[in-house]
């Protein structure tokens, strides 16, 4: 996103077309643009957040399934610093405890019955940080209706 700008989508249905949704963000002074998050439930916290407040302020995030960005704007450009922080700072972690599974997490437990060490949670290094920072710059996104179908997709 930051280096490019463009669409994101996670694997799931959508019955929308995006034109509306790139136009949209091409005439505005938003850096980004989202469906409405559709619950509080939705919204990931990390540990040190306000999970009360963010998840209270889910009318006002956009969602972390499918979204629009300007290349280099202000939002991806935090965005990126704080992915990249969060990576470097687990980096040993990260080549002590490599990924056994794609969808590997801390304290997941394997079939063989151990628990992995791998040291990111599910949402560390996206939702988290994506829903926070949306909750911090609200009025550099806008709501655009793109909101994929958020059943049966596994």
């Amino acid at each position: 996103m930051h280096h490019f700008g463009g669409g994101y989508s996670d694997i799931k249905l959508t019955g929308y077309n995006w034109l509306h949704a790139f136009s949209a963000l091409e005439n505005s002074d938003a850096d980004g643009a989202g469906y409405t998050e559709l619950g509080p439930g939705c919204v990931a916290v990390h540990p040190s957040s306000d999970g009360p407040a963010l998840r209270a302020a889910y009318k006002k995030l956009i969602g972390n399934a499918a979204f629009l960005f300007k290349k280099r704007s202000s939002f991806t450009t935090e965005w990126f610093k704080r992915v990249n922080k969060t990576l470097d700072e687990k980096m040993d972690l990260l080549k002590e405890n490599p990924s056994r599974h794609p969808q590997d997490i801390l304290g997941m437990q394997f079939s063989d019955g151990t628990v992995s060490k791998y040291p990111l949670r599910w949402a560390e290094i996206q939702a988290e940080i994506f829903h926070q920072l949306t909750f911090e710059r609200m009025d550099s996104v806008i709501h655009v209706d793109i909101v994929p179908l958020m059943h049966s997709y596994r």
